[in-house]
């Protein structure tokens, strides 16, 4: 069973992200497996975890007063929203063709084998691919229950992390757990024992670090 690696980073006793108030569990969290992508995983993300953020969230909430909007997040949404005014007769891409080509393109240079010569195409072909989605406008001409709209909405965020997915395994020159570099295929320790933290800004990725914590557990060759 397949896993997903990687997520929101969050506090190992919390659950609580980097933003105050927001927590998070199960696959859409991240810290603590790393590169391992075992699905019996879950029972410790979702259970522990999940009861860790629920009494949290609850703790949080019951003690604190609605959150403050700011100025200007209302017009942020709407415009969001109004940029996806049906496109009419307008020539333009459609956002299942986009879906395919960024499936397409995750799969063939971002799967498990990887070499930095397809990470860094992919790069630049998934910077394309959000450049096409912001030319995204659904046929469909309800103001309400808009599916198409929905869907244009999750591929933007589909694509976003997907650029954070492949500059971050760009970044690390190694292989590691089912990460597979046939450009760098040797574990590095010295220099990669290391959580990845990714912003993305624009077309722009940023990587930082932070260390694994080996109090209890340190890493050994597989043997098996």
């Amino acid at each position: 069973c397949h896993y997903i690696m990687g997520g929101i980073n969050v506090h190992p006793e919390t659950a609580e992200a980097t933003l105050p108030g927001l927590y998070a569990a199960g696959e859409a969290a991240a810290g603590m497996h790393g590169a391992n992508r075992l699905g019996g995983n879950s029972l410790l993300e979702t259970i522990v975890f999940g009861r860790r953020a629920g009494e949290r969230m609850a703790a949080f909430a019951a003690g604190s007063d609605q959150a403050p909007v700011k100025d200007g997040a209302l017009d942020l949404s709407r415009e969001a929203l109004e940029g996806l005014e049906p496109r009419g007769a307008a020539p333009g891409p459609r956002a299942q063709d986009l879906r395919e080509r960024m499936e397409r393109l995750m799969m063939d240079k971002v799967g498990i084998t990887r070499d930095g010569r397809a990470l860094a195409a992919a790069v630049e072909e998934l910077k394309e691919l959000r450049r096409d989605w912001r030319r995204l406008r659904p046929a469909d001409t309800a103001r309400a229950f808009n599916v198409e709209r929905l869907e244009i909405l999750e591929l933007g965020n589909l694509l976003d992390l997907a650029q954070v997915t492949a500059a971050s395994a760009l970044a690390r020159r190694e292989s590691r757990g089912a990460h597979f570099r046939e450009d760098y295929p040797i574990r590095d320790d010295e220099r990669w024992l290391r959580h990845t933290l990714a912003r993305l800004a624009g077309d722009s990725v940023s990587t930082a670090y932070r260390p694994v914590d080996l109090s209890r557990w340190a890493p050994a060759p597989r043997t098996y």
